[in-house]
This record gives C-alpha cells, structure tokens and sequence, in this order.
C-alpha cells in the first residue's frame, strides 16, 4: 500500500492508506504466485506514480513491472501500466520534457549480457501509453539516472558496456541518452 502522511507532522495518523494491484492484477509468470513490491514513487503533473516489482518468494521478479498511477484528490489508483520489462527501481521527470516519465528498469538482476533484461521506458504521462523503451547491455543500479540541466539522461553502468544496438520502438530517438522525444 501507500501511505499518505502530512510532512510537516509526521507524528500524527496516516491521512490515507491506499490498496495497490495484489493477486492476479499482477500478471504473475506462468507458475508463480507474486507480490507487488513498491519499489519507487514520484509525483508528475499532478499525479502520484508508483513502480512496482512483481517479486516472487524468492525475492525475484516473476512477471511484468507495472507502474501505478494514483489520484491525490481521491486518494484512489486511477490506472494500472503493465511495463515492458521487470523491476523498476526509478522514476525519473524533466522539465524539459513535461508530458513524459522515464522508468529505469534492472530486470531480472541475475546476469550482464547481451541478453540482460535491464531497460529504460518512456511513459506518456497524457494516454499513459509507453512510447519507446531502450534495452540496456549493463547493470542498471537503483538511482542509476538523472537529467542534467542540458537535456541528456545521465545512467551510471554498473557493470557491461551499452549496447548500441538497443531496441527502440518508432518515434523516439535517443542519442547518447539524449531523449529528443516530444
């Protein structure tokens, strides 16, 4: 769940406790049974968006990311994003791209290679639609990523070399992590 406290008196009750996907509203992989796992939250045009991790009991993910968007006005999820890959750690925003969040993604966490399960998604925080996603050939440890005031994604590489060859859906370009989406 979420809690929703008041910052400037964290000692009195919760002003609200909202319910997050459980069960089968995870998408679990075939065979297993899963927990939602909060795992990065952030507030974006008026709008509360919280990651979660799809984690099995032994504490790897075993079906989609899925990023939660939450009204603060009714205190009530609004839409459920199924993400293209698993684990999202981050959540990040830039003015300089103001209808659109980036989801760091590291995967399944068990292995660096060509075939490495780590990603950073874009999201259109407008239709709540992914519009691109760029899969990454490195470790991509939580808070791996920020924007700098010139405009390009900055992502620390945990271990690996980028992949040039990342899959990228139509319509978004990056270069050198630079997002010249609308």
């Amino acid at each position: 769940s979420v809690a929703v406290k008041d910052p400037t008196d964290l000692t009195t009750a919760l002003l609200a406790d909202i319910d997050l996907p459980s069960g089968n509203g995870l998408s679990p992989d075939t065979g297993y049974s899963t927990n939602s796992s909060p795992s990065c939250v952030d507030v974006v045009n008026g709008l509360v968006f919280v990651g979660l991790s799809n984690l099995g009991s032994d504490y790897m993910p075993h079906g989609p990311g899925l990023l939660t968007v939450i009204s603060p006005t009714s205190d009530t999820v609004e839409k459920v994003i199924t993400l293209n890959y698993r684990n999202p750690v981050k959540i990040l925003h830039s003015d300089l791209h103001p209808n659109t969040i980036f989801v760091l993604e590291t995967g399944d966490n068990s292995y660096v290679g060509p075939d490495n399960q780590a990603a950073i998604e874009v999201i259109d925080t407008q239709t709540f639609e992914s519009k691109a996603y760029l899969a990454v050939n490195f470790e991509l440890p939580a808070g791996a990523a920020a924007f700098g005031t010139d405009g390009l994604l900055y992502v620390q590489s945990g271990a690996g070399s980028v992949d040039t060859n990342f899959v990228l859906t139509t319509g978004i370009q990056f270069t050198s992590f630079r997002y010249t989406g609308s």
